[in-house]
């Protein structure tokens, strides 16, 4: 969850002015503006893309309850000058089913967070009758917003990864950044080209070994089949099903902005399943991990076969997030570590429920998280 920044700090105006209330299909064009204004990555795409997502995100096929709404900031003439999106997720906690809120998207004019209206978006959501609340992926303004309010950030899930696949296409990507579009492309290509040479000539960390396992793509009931067998170690788990998965597909494989979609399992010599790693693989580029996970002890197994896998895609890099399990293993110990690189953030007045939220007994991957998709 992004919260867009201003230049200097603003003066504080009164926020009586600005009513929040529950987004309607109605406002959907204003916040695909707003969205273009506050987040460069939504210029990358257009706004029909935007207006589709936002509509399939909070309003298509979606869960819904009473009480849990996606907001909005109006200011005194009708305009839309916030926003905070909600989602109602159904988890399995100690046998049963309890109702949690993930909330992405905040953003605000100026006019608005001078009017304190991101906070107050915050406060109405977290009052709202969820068990806990959560949000992904998010920023350190938000993470400050958060904690006055008195949620907290998970520290265990909040743990990124980057991986150099090609190390000299690697070590270059902050610097093209610095020069001109006309120098940027030949640079790439040399890079990718010593890189081919380093691997060709074995030098170390210029290739990928083939992991001793089967891959090959997984389709939605085998996810579905292996999250149930995953599950069955956690103690809060999300209450997914194929359709949610399904959907959940669509919605990433329509983003054009990542590359190719991959959804890929691993399986043993006995033809078992211990694993699988969904991400978009992008030549000469990122590629973006949404979901890596492998049954207890596999670990090593799951991130030599996501490494091989990219590298063969063309990857310059992998970039991810760990799960607390796998804290210790080659996801930060073979990898750049960043912690707080981005924030989860978890709010619950239930102490042992806040507990479990915070361990590697929940499971909570970036797929049930913001799948950054505005």
């Amino acid at each position: 969850m992004n919260l867009a920044k201003t230049a200097q700090p603003l003066r504080p105006s009164p926020s009586s002015s600005f009513k929040i209330r529950a987004f309607t299909p109605g406002d959907i064009e204003s916040v695909v503006q707003m969205s273009i204004e506050h987040f460069p990555q939504c210029r990358l795409v257009s706004p029909g893309y935007l207006y589709e997502t936002i509509d399939d995100l909070y309003f298509k096929d979606t869960f819904s309850f009473d009480g849990i709404d996606s907001l909005v900031a109006v200011d005194p003439n009708g305009t839309v000058s916030g926003f905070l999106g909600v989602t109602p997720k159904k988890f399995r906690y100690q046998g049963e089913t309890i109702l949690a809120s993930m909330c992405n998207h905040l953003m605000a004019s100026e006019e608005a967070r001078s009017a304190l209206v991101p906070m107050r978006l915050l406060q109405q959501f977290l009052s709202g009758p969820q068990k806990f609340s959560y949000a992904d992926g998010s920023v350190e303004s938000t993470r400050l917003l958060w904690k006055r309010l008195g949620g907290e950030p998970s520290f265990s899930n909040s743990v990124y990864y980057k991986v150099p696949l090609r190390p000299m296409s690697f070590g270059t990507r902050p610097l093209q950044q610095r020069f001109p579009n006309s120098l940027r492309k030949p640079i790439k290509k040399i890079s990718y080209g010593a890189d081919y040479l380093f691997g060709v000539a074995r030098l170390p960390f210029s290739r990928r070994k083939q992991p001793d396992v089967r891959l090959s793509p997984i389709g939605i009931d085998q996810i579905f089949e292996g999250l149930n067998r995953i599950w069955r170690s956690k103690e809060i788990y999300p209450e997914t099903s194929t359709s949610d998965l399904d959907k959940i597909f669509r919605l990433l494989k329509n983003d054009p902005r990542n590359g190719t979609l991959h959804h890929i399992g691993i399986w043993n010599n006995r033809d078992i399943l211990t694993g699988w790693f969904i991400y978009y693989a992008s030549a000469g580029g990122v590629c973006e991990v949404i979901q890596a996970v492998s049954l207890p002890g596999k670990e090593t197994e799951l991130f030599e076969s996501i490494c091989w896998h990219a590298y063969n895609e063309g990857g310059t890099e992998l970039s991810g997030r760990a799960i607390p399990s796998q804290i210790g293993t080659p996801f930060t110990t073979k990898a750049f570590s960043m912690p707080g690189r981005m924030w989860t953030l978890f709010h619950c007045k239930d102490d042992g429920l806040a507990r479990v939220l915070h361990s590697d007994k929940a499971f909570l991957t970036r797929m049930e998280g913001d799948l950054w998709l505005i």
